[in-house]
């Protein structure tokens, strides 16, 4: 392997962490934001955080029905 391959799976590698890090920034934030300003349901807000992001849009409307009307 030439330097210009270990150089190309350097850059995958950080792409990848950099990646994984922006998903975990973005699934935590609704989260963190109702923690801070101290709100009734923050935990249902984490929670529907993360599942809006894996199972999608569609289910997250769902999960904000939730914790707008039921928690």
């Amino acid at each position: 392997m030439s330097g210009l391959d270990y150089a190309a799976w350097f850059v995958l590698l950080l792409l990848a962490v950099i990646i994984i890090g922006v998903i975990f920034f973005v699934g935590n934030l609704p989260g963190s934001v109702a923690k801070k300003r101290n709100h009734p349901n923050a935990d249902a807000i984490a929670v529907g955080s993360w599942a809006t992001l894996i199972f999608g849009v569609v289910f997250g409307a769902y999960v904000g029905l939730l914790t707008r009307f039921v928690c």
